[in-house]
């Protein structure tokens, strides 16, 4: 299985293809803008998924199953470009994500932590 360094690493890589030949690169404000966009696509996803579970019409007649998929794709849209935003800050996923997560339990009183 994939880690998150190897995950970050071959991502930074690949995103390094879209910005050649003269373009300019991107810094910090279009990669969260990209990732903000990619969370509001991942939010209208499931706004559509929620109206088919409540039968409300305003769907274009995609079945469950397309619905689903539509979710999961924004989701690791999201994800992708929030790597992104960490890689150009040069941030170790791994670190921030288990710092973070053992930070809440901490404040929360819960027993649940992260090893490092």
């Amino acid at each position: 299985m994939m880690t998150f360094k190897e995950f970050q690493a071959v991502n930074a890589e690949r995103a390094k293809l879209w910005h050649h030949d003269g373009v300019r690169p991107w810094g910090l404000v279009d990669w969260t803008n990209a990732t903000a966009g990619e969370a509001g696509e991942l939010c209208n996803a499931s706004k559509k998924l929620q109206r088919f579970h409540d039968g409300i019409e305003g769907n274009k007649g995609e079945t469950q199953e397309e619905l689903e998929q539509a979710v999961a794709d924004e989701v690791a849209d999201t994800i992708t470009y929030a790597f992104l935003v960490a890689s150009h800050l040069e941030l170790d996923v791994e670190k921030i994500i288990v710092d973070k997560f053992n930070k809440v339990s901490q404040r929360n009183g819960f027993k649940i932590f992260l090893e490092e």
